[in-house]
């Protein structure tokens, strides 16, 4: 697998933790979650991202943060199709686990699934509401 690359944009006149750091994707990139075969979601190279919120910020979670970022902000695949909390957990997870960094992938994957991706709740829990 080729080696993920990011840029970081630090602004200085914000205090820390509040959006003082940013990182864009460079590129964009269309990922194939491997718990929804034959769905997609595209990456916009360039929306920024805050990075793992509540977490350390390390370069070996960085392609899943930012898949998680934009499926919190629009949690729909490319085929229209809504992404829930538990499906938005659930991609984030596996795409640690395939980084190499399960130890940490069950833990985001909580505290995303109790905490996180509001937009993703209002598709639904478990199952799409209408």
């Amino acid at each position: 697998m080729a080696k993920f690359t990011y840029r970081v944009e630090v602004d200085t006149d914000k205090p820390r933790g509040k959006g003082r750091v940013q990182y864009y994707p460079g590129i964009d990139f269309t990922h194939h979650p491997k718990s929804y075969p034959g769905e997609a979601i595209l990456i916009p190279g360039e929306k920024p991202s805050d990075g793992a919120t509540g977490a350390i910020d390390t370069a070996d979670v960085m392609q899943a943060v930012f898949i998680h970022d934009q499926i919190c902000k629009h949690p729909f695949f490319i085929s229209g199709r809504k992404i829930t909390n538990w499906m938005a957990s659930r991609i984030l997870t596996d795409q640690m686990i395939i980084d190499g960094v399960w130890w940490r992938a069950w833990y985001f994957f909580w505290a995303t699934f109790l905490k996180g991706c509001k937009l993703a709740r209002k598709n639904g829990m478990f199952w799409v509401t209408k």
